[in-house]
């Protein structure tokens, strides 16, 4: 909207200017050059006649000065008026631009609709906010599943996995066979079960396939679940189709051929590399007396896969002494091997209960994307 706004102005600017220039130059200063051009005639020809002795030494002087001031007068009225245009050209520019930001001003001020301020265009609202404004579409529209699967999500993210698993079973009694919602449903009530897919989380997965046997997402996890129960071959031919229904330039493909080197190296008996993450806690005197009984929790996350941890060690808080190491005696899956990993992210928690899905009144803190491949040493400080 506002591209149109300029180029109206533009063309304003364009069209005064036309207007101005063709009328700026006044029919006198033509008058004032024709009289010039006689002047100077008629003082070539008064020099001929006194050369001539066709007049005395008194009237040629006499008639000299008339046609000299008169060709004065014209002079100094040209010289006036181009002083004046020159002036008036730099008038007309500086109200025009000045007009045109002006112009641009009232249009921002009446106008927050079509023109928003960068930083109302660059804000993200929180997973909280993003929770509460579902909550109230919801209350309005409760028959609209994918927002419920939203939600769900959301409250997934913020480790509401029981609250997860009710939006998420709102969005099937709608849609039943959203592939979404079956996947998403699933992963839910795994983690709650604490990263255990057998049961409904498996006829759930069974579903998405029967609905759309190419699905990546229905397929990744269908692999997962191949490896829970030994069944390593059929593990690989589900991973390997995940694979080929990826788009050659997906994020997750590189995740994929990782995860598919390892179970190779497994099914083979070769050495997998080793990979470790060590962590560095340096907790408060305050934290140590008032949270001395509670559990501590050091887990390592994919980026940009599953949110669920990849390794983990739990321990006492007053067990812990000044350092974690996960290695692959604590991963959580065989099927996600540490050393998959290329990016994670790294959580410290702090758990009365030491439950595995996150309580009101537990404390975490979250590292940045970390290079999980050069073994790294990652600090904390709580307090």
């Amino acid at each position: 909207m506002i591209w149109w706004f300029l180029i109206l102005i533009i063309v304003s600017a364009l069209w005064i200017l036309n207007f101005y220039f063709r009328s700026k130059k006044p029919e006198i200063l033509d008058a004032n050059q024709s009289n010039i051009e006689l002047s100077k005639n008629k003082l070539l020809e008064l020099e001929t006649d006194f050369t001539n002795g066709n007049i005395s030494k008194e009237d040629f002087d006499k008639s000299k000065v008339e046609i000299e001031e008169a060709l004065s007068l014209d002079l100094e009225e040209i010289n006036e008026w181009k002083n004046r245009d020159t002036k008036s050209d730099f008038i007309v520019y500086f109200s025009l631009i000045f007009l045109g930001l002006f112009s641009l001003t009232i249009y921002q001020t009446l106008a927050p609709d079509f023109v928003p301020k960068s930083n109302e265009i660059s804000k993200t609202p929180t997973l909280e906010e993003s929770e509460q404004k579902l909550r109230q579409f919801l209350q309005d529209n409760p028959n609209d599943d994918e927002s419920w699967r939203v939600l769900g999500l959301t409250l997934f993210e913020q480790g509401k996995i029981a609250e997860s698993i009710s939006a998420y079973e709102k969005a099937y009694e709608i849609d039943s066979e959203n592939i979404n919602t079956l996947i998403e449903l699933a992963s839910a009530i795994a983690t709650f079960q604490e990263n255990d897919f057998r049961g409904r989380p498996a006829q759930l997965i069974d579903k998405a396939l029967k609905i759309n046997p190419n699905s990546p997402d229905a397929l990744y996890v269908a692999g997962l679940i191949a490896v829970n129960g030994g069944q390593f071959e059929l593990a690989k031919s589900t991973w390997e189709m995940a694979l080929n229904a990826l788009p050659a330039n997906h994020q997750d493909r590189q995740i994929l051929i990782d995860i598919l080197k390892e179970l190779d190296s497994i099914v083979s008996g070769k050495e997998i590399p080793s990979t470790s993450i060590s962590v560095e806690i340096d907790f408060s005197k305050e934290v140590l007396e008032t949270r001395g009984k509670d559990f501590l929790m050091v887990y390592v996350k994919s980026v940009n896969g599953p949110p669920m941890p990849v390794a983990i060690q739990k321990i006492k808080l007053k067990d812990y002494k000044g350092r974690l190491v996960l290695t692959k005696d604590n991963e959580v899956m065989p099927s996600i091997p540490l050393s998959s990993l290329n990016e994670g992210l790294v959580v410290v928690r702090l758990s009365k209960s030491g439950n595995a899905i996150r309580q009101k009144d537990d404390y975490e803190v979250v590292s940045d994307p970390i290079n999980v491949q050069y073994s790294p040493l990652v600090k904390f400080k709580v307090e």
